[in-house]
């Protein structure tokens, strides 16, 4: 019995070590801490006529970023630095710092129904017939 103890003490030993072996290389190549703000364009109506989001990242170092979305469309708003979109994946090399880039989506679709009536006097109007600047609708 005291032969096993030892066997299973030296196991968890072995099996600890090795873990905390392992774990630095993990957190360097994790450096990554992303924030998503999504912002939508609503037309007159109510009607959902965009959505884009800001992918943010604080990176340690410079990284290559590999992040996925269903973007028809992608723009690095941080630097020069090529951004590429493959389907699905989209990828960019970044240097140390906050790094943001914005995504297109391709189905522009909110999970809730937004409608928008306009009212002048108490009388339901369209917005192109209510007053004032007319290149805003």
């Amino acid at each position: 019995m005291k032969r096993l103890i030892q066997r299973v003490a030296a196991l968890t030993a072995a099996l600890c070590l090795a873990a905390a072996c392992m774990a630095p290389v993990y957190a360097e190549t994790a450096n990554t801490e992303k924030e998503e703000n999504v912002y939508v364009s609503l037309a007159g109506d109510g009607s959902v006529a965009d959505i884009y989001i800001v992918n943010m990242f604080a990176l340690d170092s410079k990284t290559e970023i590999r992040d996925y979305g269903a973007y028809s469309s992608v723009r690095n708003l941080t630097s020069e630095a090529d951004i590429s979109l493959d389907g699905d994946s989209v990828t960019v090399s970044a240097e140390a710092g906050t790094f943001y880039y914005q995504g297109n989506l391709k189905d522009a679709q909110l999970p809730w129904n937004i409608s928008v009536a306009y009212m002048l006097d108490g009388k339901t109007s369209q917005p192109m017939s209510l007053p004032g600047p007319t290149d805003i609708w």
